[in-house]
């Protein structure tokens, strides 16, 4: 089960610099614990991106499935201690879940001079597989990637600016993993171009966030959470704070969808009906005592 970059790096951030508008690789740093990347397979066809510096790719009319499958980071100091012993040099460690099925855990090692997938769960591959080497530049090749383009990238989930594509040679096809500069690094799309016959296959949308787990209210800003994420027809909303609050739910347009004024009763859960939602992104806006506070959730 030896994935490409996409699984590798799918929960790590990127630490970049500019020169001339290229975006350089020029090391990685692990992302938050709990960050999630979720994949979303798009059904129909889709046209390969043009190569080359400053593009502009859009693919923000594409309809794409609900959220099947998932990447997280998780520590590696937590891993059981066969794994430990199995992979002694691994510093980073990624799950991959299909639905709510841990289907494996990836470890690598990561310094300053490469990003190295060691094995999944406790087997240990005999070569290790180089991902990145550092730095990496515009139109250079290492470790079986391209660096082939950079420019902006418009999905469903929004546009993306500074994006870097990388390109793999896998079997009889050119692998395209579409990839963000920071703060937070981000895998936004892939799929892969037959070299024979440019049939495109394996095409799928990624959107990374960290997910707050159900009762666990956000770190981030100690205000509020929302769960379920992803959410099919009921949402919950749960806070620190008590008073009246303004709930807005709006699109990635910025278009209010649903407002209404609640009483907000600390840590006592609010149930938001979101069974008319089409599949996608969307965001909750809370706005209380002159302060706005927002979280991303999913419907599916």
């Amino acid at each position: 089960m030896k994935k490409s970059i996409m699984l590798c790096l799918s929960s790590l951030f990127l630490s970049a610099a500019t020169l001339l508008a290229q975006p350089i690789i020029n090391n990685l740093t692990g992302a938050p614990l709990g960050t999630k990347t979720m994949g979303y397979d798009i059904p129909g066809a889709i046209t390969p991106g043009t190569a080359g510096a400053a593009q502009v790719w859009d693919y923000s009319t594409i309809p794409y499935n609900a959220s099947t499958y998932y990447f997280k980071s998780v520590d590696y100091a937590g891993l059981t201690q066969a794994m430990k012993d199995s992979f002694p040099t691994g510093n980073v460690a990624n799950e991959f879940y299909m639905g709510a099925n841990l289907v494996a855990t990836q470890v690598f090692k990561l310094d300053a001079a490469a990003f190295v997938y060691l094995g999944l769960n406790t087997t240990v591959f005999a070569v290790p597989d180089t991902q990145l080497v550092f730095p990496f530049n515009y139109q250079e090749s290492h470790a079986g990637f391209t660096y082939d383009a950079y420019g902006t990238l418009k999905t469903p989930f929004g546009t993306f600016n500074d994006v870097v594509r990388l390109r793999e040679t896998v079997a009889n096809n050119y692998k395209y993993d579409y990839w963000q500069f920071g703060p937070n690094y981000k895998l936004l799309l892939e799929y892969k171009v037959d070299t024979a016959t440019q049939v495109v296959s394996g095409q799928a949308f990624y959107n990374t966030e960290a997910v707050t787990a159900v009762n666990e209210i956000s770190k981030v800003n100690d205000a509020f959470a929302v769960f379920p994420n992803p959410a099919k027809d009921q949402l919950y909303f749960t806070s620190l704070w008590d008073g009246i609050a303004t709930l807005e739910v709006s699109d990635l347009l910025g278009r209010v969808l649903s407002k209404k004024q609640i009483n907000i009763q600390k840590n006592n859960q609010v149930s938001i009906d979101v069974a008319g939602l089409h599949q996608g992104v969307y965001t909750m806006n809370v706005f209380e005592n002159g302060t706005k506070h927002s979280r991303t959730f999913l419907i599916q």
